[in-house]
């Protein structure tokens, strides 16, 4: 599951078969815009989006933890989160 989430709170959430960057990436750039912030958890298939975007920070989550990080959207910022089947 990949969920994005505006600074308003409102969610989209979409089915993608892996959590690889060729899953993820279409939806994103279809769904965010340019301009924006990107917020994402500390993983590694991360680490391109502020090439595409305006920036991209991450904070790190536990290893164990399949909640979403803490952090609070500002204007021009999206959170991405993405879960595994596992």
């Amino acid at each position: 599951m990949l969920t994005l989430v505006q600074r308003s709170g409102v969610a989209r959430s979409f089915h993608v078969d892996s959590v690889s960057m060729a899953d993820i990436l279409p939806i994103v750039r279809q769904n965010v815009a340019r301009e924006s912030s990107i917020m994402t958890d500390d993983a590694t298939r991360y680490k391109k989006l502020g090439e595409e975007f305006a920036s991209h920070e991450s904070v790190t989550t536990p290893k164990a933890n399949t909640s979403p990080a803490r952090f609070t959207p500002t204007p021009s910022r999206a959170i991405i989160r993405c879960l595994s089947a596992a």
